[in-house]
This record gives C-alpha cells, sequence and structure tokens, in this order.
C-alpha cells in the first residue's frame, strides 16, 4: 500500500532530527496541516551569502546572520551581547582550566535564558 507522501516526508524530516525525549508524532503533524517545505532556492542563497569561505567555510557575522530577514528574521532585541549588564552573570570563570567561558549573545525568553550563543 502507497504511503502518504506528506506523511512520508514528515517521516523523512524527523529522521534527520534524531530526536530525544518528546516528539510529536508524524500522522499529527500531517493532522495540523504542517508541511516540510522543500522550496528553500532563496534561502539557501541567503544562507551562502553569509558565509565567508576562506580559508575554511564559516559564517563571518552570527548577528547579521540571525537578524537577516530572508533567513532567521530574528529582531535585534533578540540578542543580547556579551557587553549587556543583563549578560554579567552569564560568564563563567574555569580556574583550573585558566580559561574563561562567556557568551557573545544570550537569547532571553523573558524570565532567564533560552539560548547563549558563542561566535
Amino acid at each position: 500500500m502507497p504511503k502518504d507522501p506528506e506523511l512520508l516526508a514528515h517521516q523523512q524530516w524527523l529522521g534527520y532530527l534524531q530526536p530525544v525525549g518528546l516528539v510529536v508524532s508524524p500522522p499529527a503533524l500531517v493532522s495540523a496541516q504542517a508541511f516540510v517545505n522543500t522550496n528553500i532556492a532563496v534561502e539557501h542563497a541567503t544562507f551562502l551569502a553569509q558565509l565567508q569561505t576562506e580559508p575554511v567555510a564559516a559564517i563571518g557575522n552570527l548577528k547579521a546572520l540571525l537578524t537577516d530577514p530572508g533567513l532567521f528574521g530574528w529582531k535585534e532585541s533578540d540578542l543580547v551581547p556579551a557587553d549587556d549588564p543583563r549578560a554579567k552573570d552569564l560568564e563563567v570563570v574555569l580556574s583550573d582550566y585558566h580559561e574563561t567561558l562567556k557568551p557573545t549573545f544570550a537569547v532571553p525568553d523573558g524570565q532567564g535564558w533560552l539560548m547563549l550563543l558563542r561566535e
């Protein structure tokens, strides 16, 4: 019996994620009319424009990548820079390793921090 192509697309997408813990099942995604967007040529070209290729491929400006309206479309206020007083408590000194862990940006979620980013 042939499978529904939308169901198959969701199964494939979830396979790429290799999820751990609670995830949404492919039938639930189909029922919610979610779809896997495979037409991403414009977004892919925009992403490639953000890459530096010398000496190796790398993202040259994380903030520009995240705030680009053609890609992630985050607002400037979504990124709290490391020199902001709110982010001061995020710095951790590892004296045994002579290292300081400090994010370049932090993403607030209202009550705390959702994500720490290091460029």
